[in-house]
């Protein structure tokens, strides 16, 4: 374990505003913490990205994922839809 969350303190930082990072700070911040989400890029996401070619649109990462429960949760608490493929 690299370290425990002191619930006591409602502060916390999270670096990296990736699929990872994103959720940790949702997470989190259900819990009533006070989140700080660091990125380095000029954008959230990580990996995931849309690049506009000459040729179209392209996906980077990770443009599929499984409906599990616990994805269709989150994905209904956020109110944001899944589109079946």
């Amino acid at each position: 374990m690299i370290g425990k969350l002191d619930r006591g303190h409602k502060e916390v930082a999270i670096v990296g505003a990736g699929i990872a990072g994103l959720i940790a700070a949702h997470s989190l911040d259900k819990q009533g913490f006070e989140v700080t989400l660091y990125e380095a890029q000029g954008r959230a996401g990580g990996l995931i990205d849309t690049k506009v070619t000459p040729f179209g649109i392209a996906e980077r990462a990770a443009h599929s994922l499984l409906a599990s429960p616990a994805v269709l949760r989150l994905f209904n608490e956020l109110a944001v839809p899944l589109l079946p493929i």
